[in-house]
C-alpha cells in the first residue's frame, strides 16, 4: 500500500517558495526515501498543513518547487509504520519437527532429537538432558507439547527496535528459550530430485505484563515483540522430562535375550526362549501365549514420579532379570512404596511409582499359563 501510494503521488498545485521555512521543510514530518534499481535514492519531504488543514506542502529534496498534495494523501504516509509490518513471524509443523532445544528460568535445558535406530522397541524421538543422559520418548506426549507452541508465531504489539537492553524485558534470562528444527523433502529446482529442507526457528519469551501480555523476540535480532501470554504456563508445564518420557521401564527387544527370570510375590518364574521354542518353568508355551506375556512383562511402565523420594528398602518385591545370547543380565527391580505403587529407579536418573496392578495381572497371567 506504501508503495503504491508513492506511485499514484499527485500534487494538485505548485506555489511559489522564497523560503522553505515558511512551509516547514526545513524540518520536515516525514521523510519518504526510496530507492532505485541502480541503487541511488531520492527523498521526498512532508511539511505543514496549509491554513485550511486541507492540504500539505511537499518539495522534493535538493528541488526548489513546493507543491500541494491533499492531506488524506499525506496522512498515509504519515500513519504509523506498524500498519505496514507483518504481523505473522514463523510456523511450522509438528509432523516434521526433527529437533528441538528448551531451557529457561525454570527449565533444566532439554534436547529432542531423531532416534536413528527405530524399531518396534525403541521410540521416535529421544530425550537428551543436560548430564548427556538419553531416554526413549513419549510421541504422544511431545506431539501434544508441539501443539501448544503457536504456530505462526504472531505479534500483538511492536514494543521496540534497536534494542540493547534486554533486561528491561526479561529477555536477558528467558523465561522460555526455545529452538525447533523442521526437515521436509523438497524437489530439487535442477535436478528435480528429491532433496532434504532443514529450516530452524529460535525465539525467546521473557517477562509477562499486567494486562496478560509476554515479550518475545527473534533470536539474534534486536526487536521486541508481544503476544498474549496464555500458551506459555501450559507449554513450560508440559518442558518436564518425566512427562516427554516413554514410561516402559524395562522394554527390551525379545531378539536380544534367551531367558526371563521373574521374582514376583515371592514366587519365581523363569521364561526360556530357543528359537520358536518357549517354556515358562516346565511348561511349553505356544507363540500366542509367550507373546501376550513378553508384552505384560515389557509394557511394566511408571505411572508417577516420586520426586525427593528414595528406595525404601535393599529386597525387591518384584525383579526382572534379563539374559542375552551372550550371558549378559540386565535387572530390574521393584520395592514396596504404598498400596498403590511400587517404586523403582527409572532410566538410571530418578525414583518412579508403578502401579501395582501391572505386577498383579502379570503374576495372573503367570498363573494361569502354568495351570493350563
Amino acid at each position: 500500500m506504501l508503495c503504491d501510494n508513492l506511485l499514484t503521488l499527485d500534487a494538485f498545485k505548485q506555489i511559489d517558495a522564497a523560503n522553505i521555512e515558511d512551509f516547514g521543510l526545513n524540518t520536515p514530518s516525514k521523510v519518504i526515501t526510496y530507492t532505485f534499481t541502480d541503487g541511488s535514492t531520492k527523498r521526498i519531504l512532508l511539511g505543514n498543513n496549509t491554513p485550511d488543514e486541507r492540504s500539505v506542502y511537499l518539495m522534493q529534496e535538493g528541488d526548489t518547487k513546493v507543491f500541494l498534495i491533499t492531506t488524506s494523501m499525506a496522512d498515509s504516509f504519515k500513519g504509523d509504520l506498524t500498519l505496514f509490518r507483518t504481523t505473522e513471524l514463523d510456523k511450522f509443523d509438528t509432523a516434521t519437527v526433527t529437533a528441538l532445544k528448551a531451557s529457561g528460568r525454570d527449565i533444566d535445558p532439554l534436547e529432542v532429537i531423531l532416534n536413528d535406530e527405530t524399531s518396534t522397541y525403541t521410540t521416535s524421538y529421544l530425550l537428551k538432558l543436560n548430564d548427556g543422559s538419553k531416554r526413549d520418548m513419549s510421541t504422544t506426549n511431545f506431539v501434544e507439547l508441539l501443539k501448544l507452541i503457536p504456530s505462526p508465531i504472531t505479534i500483538e504489539h511492536f514494543v521496540a527496535d534497536d534494542v540493547t537492553d534486554l533486561s528491561a524485558y526479561g529477555l536477558d534470562n528467558p523465561t522460555l528459550d526455545l529452538s525447533i528444527e523442521n526437515t521436509t523433502t523438497e524437489a530439487d529446482e535442477t535436478t528435480n530430485e528429491p532433496k532434504e529442507v532443514v529450516t530452524k526457528i529460535h525465539y525467546l519469551w521473557g517477562n509477562t505484563t499486567d494486562d496478560g501480555q509476554v515479550y518475545f523476540m527473534k533470536a539474534d535480532t534486536q526487536s521486541v515483540y508481544s503476544m498474549s501470554s496464555s500458551f506459555l504456563e501450559p507449554l513450560l508445564k508440559d518442558f518436564n522430562p518425566f512427562y516427554l518420557s516413554a514410561k516402559f521401564t524395562q522394554l527390551i527387544n525379545i531378539a536380544d535375550i534367551i531367558q526371563i527370570d521373574i521374582s514376583l510375590s515371592n514366587q519365581n518364574y523363569t521364561l526360556k526362549i530357543n528359537g520358536d521354542t518357549y517354556m515358562l518353568n516346565d511348561k511349553k508355551l505356544s507363540t500366542e501365549e509367550f507373546k501376550s506375556l513378553y508384552k505384560n512383562i515389557i509394557g511394566i511402565s511408571a505411572d508417577t514420579e516420586l520426586k525427593n523420594a528414595a528406595l525404601s528398602s535393599t529386597t525387591p518385591i518384584a525383579s526382572f532379570s534379563f539374559t542375552s545370547p551372550e550371558g549378559e543380565k540386565s535387572t530390574y527391580m521393584y520395592f514396596e512404596y504404598d498400596k498403590q505403587f511400587y517404586q523403582t529407579v527409572f532410566k538410571g536418573i530418578g525414583i518412579v511409582g508403578c502401579n501395582i496392578k501391572q505386577f498383579t495381572y502379570l503374576k495372573d497371567c503367570l498363573d494361569a499359563a502354568l495351570a493350563q
